[in-house]
């Protein structure tokens, strides 16, 4: 088969082929909405919960459950973490503001059973890569969801994880008296929320099976016609 033709069946097979689907690697599903408000303006105050990927990728959709928000407007980041004071110190592994980036999104809730927890989703632009695998102590990933309305709080999280793995309670950040970086709250000072995590599941593209088969046909026809000529 010549090369101009092998790169025609594979763009065919490549076009044909299903968009990717959404593979989970951090789940923690809703308890019950909280009393903790993550506020997205100078000064916050805005919350951070840390997880560990159940996979590599960079973050496709992101979901997560609070109290009725009455603004569509979203600011939502992720931090590394790093421990208060410093590599290989006894403190408190918090969210490191100097390595963080976010995003802003539109996102409305629904609220089908009426409990007053409200499920929001939104497609993240792939600016936010994770990497699951083993890593330093302290330097866990850290999600924060914040709204424009100072009155929406994050729901509760239930018992542990379902997909993926946490290692530490929430935070959360007041920039007072004066945000201290261009990143005001998410800059610190971060305090620990004994007892508490918060309720979110994010996902990361998956290779579409078809695709993959097609390409694996193509490929064991190729070998077969080798094989023929000689």
């Amino acid at each position: 088969m010549s090369t101009p033709l092998v790169a025609s069946v594979l763009a065919l097979g490549l076009t044909c082929a299903p968009p990717a689907r959404a593979a989970v690697i951090y789940e923690h599903l809703p308890e019950a909405n909280s009393r903790f408000i993550s506020h997205h303006n100078a000064w916050g105050p805005v919350l951070a919960d840390d997880f560990d990927p159940a996979r590599s990728g960079k973050v496709l959709e992101a979901e997560w459950w609070g109290s009725m928000a009455t603004s569509p407007l979203w600011e939502l980041t992720l931090h590394r973490g790093h421990l208060s004071g410093g590599p290989g110190s006894s403190g408190e592994p918090i969210p490191d503001p100097a390595f963080f980036v976010k995003t802003f999104v539109n996102a409305t809730g629904e609220d089908p059973d009426g409990d007053g927890v409200y499920y929001y989703r939104t497609s993240l632009p792939g600016t936010f890569a994770v990497n699951a695998g083993p890593r330093p102590f302290g330097s866990e990933y850290w999600f924060s969801i914040a709204n424009a309305d100072d009155e929406w709080t994050w729901a509760m999280a239930g018992a542990g994880p379902t997909v993926g793995d946490e290692h530490w309670y929430a935070v959360q950040s007041t920039a007072s008296p004066l945000p201290v970086c261009e990143g005001g709250p998410h800059c610190g000072p971060w305090t620990p929320l004994a007892g508490h995590d918060f309720a979110y599941r994010l996902s990361v593209p998956e290779p579409s099976m078809l695709t993959l088969g097609g390409l694996s046909l193509i490929l064991s026809g190729l070998k077969l016609r080798r094989r023929t000529r000689r």
